[in-house]
Formats: structure tokens, sequence, C-alpha cells
């Protein structure tokens, strides 16, 4: 792009002298025509004056002489002007040329620029790595799982209470969230919500009471609890830890 660049404005330096060229050779005519209008008039007005026998003959020839000089002096230049007019619509194409030579590398910029950012994998959340699958230099295909990103600013527990210990249970409500990996340092939280099911629902096979069999199981059911702000131990928690949990119920 930057040769093409370079091309443009040597294109335009060289547009600003071919126009110069042309205003000067317009000059040029105009200076031309006025001399041969100037040495026809002396021509004519020295032919007058040899039939009168008032100048020799030798001088009126030299008129004559210098006014086809003065006309072929201004044949001249217009011939000048078309050629440097034709330069100029010589440069003026060339320009329209150099353009699309510029387009078309500004497109292929653009391009590659884009095919960089293909080569950059950019999380959707922050949070730290975990489960990398892959290694520098690797030749990775569409779909390919790469690792895993958990996000540290979302932190939450699942607690499996039992359904009868649910019924008055409520969004909002305090928790108190005790964990192991913190030699059982109490954390505090609020309930966010419930799961749509019981866990044994969503399990990979649900648990299918036998015909006739009327014996009543208590199903778990997943409660989401987030933990409360400015607990700077918070940070220190990883995904899959246990933990024990406790709703204030009042």
């Amino acid at each position: 792009m930057q040769s093409a660049q370079a091309a443009l404005d040597q294109q335009a330096a060289q547009a600003t002298l071919a126009q110069a060229n042309a205003r000067a050779s317009a000059a040029a005519i105009r200076a031309a025509d006025a001399e041969s209008v100037r040495a026809a008039a002396d021509r004519a007005r020295f032919d007058a004056l040899v039939a009168t026998g008032d100048v020799p003959r030798r001088q009126a020839e030299e008129m004559r002489a210098h006014a086809a000089s003065a006309a072929a002096d201004a044949d001249k230049s217009r011939a000048a002007l078309a050629a440097a007019q034709s330069q100029v619509a010589v440069v003026d194409r060339t320009r329209g040329q150099l353009l699309a030579t510029l387009a078309r590398a500004n497109a292929a910029l653009a391009l590659a620029r884009q095919n960089l950012t293909h080569t950059v994998i950019r999380a959707p959340v922050d949070g730290v790595v975990g489960d990398r699958q892959v290694q520098l230099g690797e030749y990775v295909q569409p779909g390919t799982q790469l690792l895993t990103v958990v996000p540290l600013n979302t932190l939450y527990v699942v607690a499996n209470f039992k359904e009868t210990q649910t019924a008055r249970m409520l969004a909002g409500q305090h928790a108190r969230i005790t964990i192991d990996a913190l030699n059982g340092e109490t954390l505090d939280g609020e309930v966010e919500s419930f799961a749509p099911g019981s866990g044994s629902e969503f399990s990979l096979l649900p648990f299918e009471p036998a015909t006739g069999n009327f014996t009543r199981i208590v199903q778990r059911v997943p409660v989401r609890i987030h933990f409360a702000a400015n607990q700077p131990d918070v940070a220190r928690l990883r995904p899959g830890l246990s933990a024990t949990v406790k709703v204030d119920l009042h």
C-alpha cells in the first residue's frame, strides 16, 4: 500500500507539472499571436511604403520574413499546447489507475487485518484457564475444545437440599457457606434461584420406580446460592470444592 501511495503522490506531482506546462504553452500562444498580428501589420505598412518608394524593397522583404516567422512561432506554440493538454489527459488516466491500485491495496490490507484477528481467541468472560488440552504450536480444527475458562467474578454454590427443606426457602434469603478448603471458614451468601426439577430428574439415568413400588424417596433440589460482596476469601475459591450450606429461613 505504501508503494501505491508513493506512486499516487508522484503522479500528483506530474499532474501539477503537466498543468503548469499547459498554462505556459497557453501564455506562449497569446504572446506569439500578438507578435504575429504586429508583424502582419508592419508587413502591410512596409508594402504600402515600397509602392510609394518611401522605403527600399529590402526592408519590406525583411518585414515579410518576420511576419512569416511570427506566424510559424504561433503555430509552434499551439502545437506545444496540444502536446501539454495531451500529457495532462495521460496523467489524469494514470491517476485513475493508481487510485484503483490504492483501493485494491487498502482492501487487501483490511482483509489481512481481519485474518489476523482470526488468529486470536478472546475469552467471553474474565477468569483463569483450566483443563488446557492443546499446546503452543499445535494445529486445531473448528469445534475443537482448547481449554476451559473459569470465571472467578461470578462464583456460586449449588446446594442439593432435600425437597422437604425447600418448603420455606425463598430467593433472597441469607445463607451461610462453610468451605472445607478454607479450614471451615464460613462465608455469607444469598439464595439466588432453584433448579426447575430435582437432581435425579436431570441425571444421566433418571430414577424410575418399579411397578408396584410405593416407597417414597425424598428427592434433592439444586439451589443456586451466590456469595455476598466484599469477601476477599471468595477469590481463593475454585470450582468443584466442597461446602456445607445453611439457609436462614426466617
